[in-house]
């Protein structure tokens, strides 16, 4: 099937090669739909090897919501910390702390999804 003649994206994200995180050198990104795809989304794979780490930030304007495909890690959310592994979720309101790192020996794979798009 032709997924370019679709009228919406339709993204296999094996087609997608991981990148460096563009802020964050210690973990991998795959974009799979930005804002030019979806003008109230974007949503983005993230691979945390062990030690990554995507250090305490906010998004001004945007509600970054995170699900945990495999793996485990660290999640700091304001001042607290709490495990975040696997089939859990989380809707970070807009202007909130949080962070998230990978203190295990295996990778945490988790997809991003931010509203409106980020990136």
């Amino acid at each position: 099937m032709n997924h370019n003649a679709l009228p919406a994206p339709f993204v296999d994200q094996e087609e997608i090669a991981w990148e460096p995180h563009p802020r964050y050198p210690s973990v991998f990104f795959k974009p799979l739909i930005s804002g030019a795809d979806n003008e109230f989304t974007s949503i983005a794979l993230v691979r945390f090897p062990p030690g990554g780490v995507i250090g305490i930030h906010i998004h001004p304007k945007e509600v970054e919501t995170i699900y945990a495909l495999s793996g485990e890690g660290i999640f700091t959310l304001q001042e607290q910390e709490m495990s975040f592994s696997a089939g859990q979720i989380v809707s970070v309101p807009i202007a909130m702390e949080h962070g998230l790192r990978n203190e295990s020996a295996q990778d945490l794979d988790i997809m991003t999804i931010f509203t409106p798009p980020l990136f």
